[in-house]
């Protein structure tokens, strides 16, 4: 989750608000992200909900960031590695609320409602994980 958060959200400043909380801001540059899809800003419920889709339908792009940064490559020679994972990511997002919507919601709604059992919900992942392939979403396209 945390991994996927911070691949969509890979350029960000943080400054504070000046609360008595001293709550902190980010602002988002998506200036690298690829004209093919724009970067959608999921919540941590819908990244919950998608996580086992990206991990089949961007599993080689996905493989090849988290290579780089095993490597402990320099962030700025993961530019095209961060591209290819942030493009995946937001076209296979689009295509699941294009063709699998009412899956992931109802698997996104037993998530929320099960916050101890999501065994429970493994059915409803189930059908998702099957939409997502039956469509051809991401690198399974190119299979």
């Amino acid at each position: 989750f945390f991994f996927l958060l911070s691949v969509l959200i890979p350029a960000c400043s943080c400054t504070s608000t000046g609360s008595p909380r001293g709550r902190i801001v980010a602002r988002i540059s998506q200036t690298t992200m690829s004209a093919a899809a724009e970067a959608p800003i999921l919540t941590s419920s819908e990244l919950n909900a998608i996580s086992s889709v990206y991990s089949m339908c961007c599993n080689k792009t996905m493989a090849d960031y988290t290579e780089g940064k095993r490597q402990k490559v320099h962030p700025g020679m993961l530019v095209t590695e961060r591209e290819a994972l942030e493009s995946c990511t937001a076209q296979t997002y689009a295509g699941v609320r294009a063709n699998c919507a009412e899956m992931m919601d109802s698997y996104q709604e037993c998530l929320l409602d099960n916050p101890r059992k999501w065994k429970v919900c493994n059915g409803l992942r189930d059908s998702l994980d099957k939409c997502a392939i039956q469509n051809k979403l991401g690198e399974i396209a190119k299979m």
